[in-house]
């Protein structure tokens, strides 16, 4: 159960960061990253309030949702270059 709240957690927060880099207005792009980002971490925060897991399973989640986000993090920075290095035909 850990790493199924770690892994929602990170859905909310890549979602989020996804459907920001679609928007046009700078504003509303840096407010949804930073609401995504906050939601995403109250996930796993608050994982242990509503009774689903003990506080040692969210412990344990929390560690899951950040090795989960370092990578993540690292493989979007890399498809990211690769994405911007290629020039359109």
């Amino acid at each position: 159960m850990p790493i199924i709240v770690a892994i929602l957690g990170n859905l909310v927060i890549f979602g989020g960061f996804y459907f920001a880099g679609k928007l046009e207005n700078k504003w509303l792009t840096l407010c949804s990253k930073i609401v995504s980002a906050v939601l995403g971490f109250l996930i796993v925060a608050l994982a242990p309030m509503t009774g689903l897991i003990s506080n040692e399973e969210a412990q344990v989640s929390t560690k899951y949702w950040f090795y989960i986000l370092i990578v993540g993090a690292i493989a979007s920075a890399v498809l990211g270059k690769k994405r911007k290095n290629s020039t359109p035909a």
